[in-house]
């Protein structure tokens, strides 16, 4: 890994502190957008998301916008796939963070009809982007453009380490801004969605916690310790704690996950912002409940079953042993399904499942 000297790890530590502490869905794009340009000197700047790309994208926020902009990116919409970078990651699904003379070199860039439509009026000339997924049909994207220098690979070390902050932020604010629409569950402790929450007092004591969260906590943690967190919480809440102190440690804020049988327990936090409290949001998967919605892409009980297990990795004899059938049951069952979702494969299958649960894009059992 190239090495980074301090002052340029100290200004990403900043850029990626606030970067988490956005809490507004709609401020997060140029809030990464400006921080990160902050740590990485560039003329213009991106956020965009790609839905079931190519087929969609949308700009979140642009540093610096020019006129003729929209209609530069509706062309682009168009042309996508001669984007060096863009044909990359579809081809390869690859992550990034790219620089654009991986693939072309400075004067091949300004032969093409891309540059010619797209960049060469705002002076997009060298070009650095890294693409994240959020879901397995969702991506991020942060672009950055020079007009005159080209990114090199210290920039590129910096891009790589904040782009899991920038994907599990969104991931943080999307479930913030979720409760935020529809109760406020700081003051009441209230659930939806069948969820669970629990707002923290010092010492991890449970101030707030509504019946849903507290028969999770029942059942996940039996051992537990009354009004305080099970100490297992404990320890992963310190460990989530510790990342902000320490100067050696820019791992990405993980969830908790507790498996039990088939079902999973899955705890996030949401950090505090200045005196406000720390709150975690519990959910549980259930299997049988997530395979009953899979029946609405069309699909009978026993397809959406097969699909739900293709889903979470299982071959077809191990979903035949699950469901109690044979392997070439389990087979019959499978090509009807990829019929009736317009699909020849496991992973598009997989992802359809995935986009109709509305699943963050992480393995549960991690």
């Amino acid at each position: 890994m190239v090495g980074l000297t301090s002052d340029e790890i100290s200004a990403l530590m900043g850029a990626i502190s606030n970067i988490h502490a956005c809490r507004d869905e709609t401020a997060l794009a140029r809030v990464a957008v400006e921080e990160m340009m902050r740590v990485i000197p560039t003329d213009r700047a991106d956020f965009q998301i790609y839905r079931n790309a190519p087929e969609s994208f949308q700009t979140l926020y642009r540093h610096a916008p020019l006129p003729g902009d929209h209609a530069r990116e509706a062309r682009y919409q168009e042309i996508m796939l001669e984007h060096p970078i863009v044909a990359h990651v579809l081809a390869s699904g690859g992550k990034g963070p790219f620089i654009l003379s991986d693939f072309v070199s400075s004067r091949d860039w300004r032969r093409t009809r891309f540059w010619a439509e797209c960049c060469r009026e705002p002076g997009d000339n060298h070009l650095l982007s890294t693409a994240v997924a959020v879901t397995p049909s969702v991506h991020l994207s942060l672009s950055f453009s020079r007009r005159l220098t080209d990114f090199n690979e210290h920039h590129r070390a910096l891009l790589r380490l904040a782009q899991g902050h920038i994907a599990q932020a969104w991931d943080n604010v999307r479930h913030f801004t979720q409760w935020r629409q529809q109760v406020e569950w700081l003051e009441y402790g209230l659930e939806v969605d069948g969820r669970g929450i629990i707002v923290l007092g010092p010492g991890d004591r449970i101030e707030v916690a509504g019946r849903r969260a507290l028969a999770l906590l029942a059942r996940y943690f039996p051992d537990g310790r009354g009004s305080l967190l099970p100490s297992r919480l404990s320890e992963w809440l310190a460990s989530q704690r510790r990342q902000g102190q320490a100067d050696s440690d820019l791992a990405v804020p993980m969830a908790f996950h507790c498996v039990q049988g088939e079902r999973t327990l899955t705890v996030r936090l949401l950090p505090a912002s200045g005196q406000a409290a720390e709150v975690l949001s519990l959910e549980e998967r259930d299997p049988l409940a997530d395979a009953a919605r899979l029946q609405a892409l069309g699909l009978t009980p026993r397809q959406a079953e097969v699909l739900y297990w293709m889903m979470r990795g299982r071959s077809n004899p191990e979903i035949a042993t699950l469901l109690g059938v044979r392997p070439r049951t389990v087979e019959k069952f499978a090509e009807a399904m990829f019929r009736r979702l317009g699909v020849d494969n496991r992973l598009a299958a997989s992802l359809r499942a995935r986009d109709a649960l509305n699943e963050t894009f992480q393995d549960p059992a991690r």
